[in-house]
């Protein structure tokens, strides 16, 4: 079973559920679910309530790691900021906790405690190849990730300018690259003045 669609219809199989029934406990409507069992839509952070609905391994339902029944139901939730606020992330995130779904992202890695997420607002950082960070997509940002070579990073350029890039360390020089081609400047020397605010540890996806 190579692709989300057929894990999540094997699991609704194996689980005597119908498509409606699952999306009534997980909170989606059935043209939802319908359309995720068709192999269009791709995981997403529902997909942890679905498999906890469906009594499986939310790694094996999303990325089909491990095996279909080894349950792990420790989930992760780590809120949700804007570009803007990145800069009082320390101040922000523990007032934001929130199991709320459309509020959080969630993961069965435990991150750090000041961990936050960010939705992927353009295309700079999309790429034909893995990993790609495609627009309306998300991250998972974890600011005590320690910071190495072609790991990518939340950093800010300016004061009005949060983004983010891949960092690059070549000897004792760093710069900072964007994935997509088709925008200039695409490796910029990494200046004293920008800060770092996290590591990217995980995309997600979410409908």
């Amino acid at each position: 079973m190579k692709t989300f669609a057929d894990r999540l219809n094997f699991a609704l199989k194996n689980a005597g559920m119908n498509q409606s029934e699952l999306g009534k406990l997980v909170g989606l409507k059935p043209q939802a679910i319908q359309y995720l069992c068709s192999g269009k839509g791709k995981a997403s952070t529902k997909s942890f309530e679905m498999a906890k609905a469906l009594n499986v391994d939310p790694a094996w339902l999303t990325e089909g790691k491990g095996s279909y029944n080894n349950l792990n139901n420790d989930i992760y939730f780590f809120p949700i900021l804007s570009w803007n606020d990145v800069v009082d992330y320390k101040t922000i995130v523990p007032k934001s906790y929130s199991t709320d779904f459309d509020k959080s992202l969630c993961s069965q890695d435990n991150y750090s405690k000041l961990t936050f997420g960010l939705k992927i607002e353009n295309d700079v950082m999309q790429s034909d190849e893995s990993p790609s960070f495609a627009q309306g997509s998300y991250i998972i940002v974890d600011p005590e990730t320690e910071i190495k070579n072609n790991r990518f990073v939340v950093v800010k350029l300016s004061k009005n300018e949060i983004v983010l890039r891949q960092l690059i360390i070549d000897g004792g020089n760093k710069y900072l690259k964007k994935l997509n081609s088709k925008y200039p400047d695409g490796i910029v020397s990494f200046k004293s003045s920008f800060v770092v605010y996290g590591v990217a540890r995980e995309i997600v996806q979410k409908i």
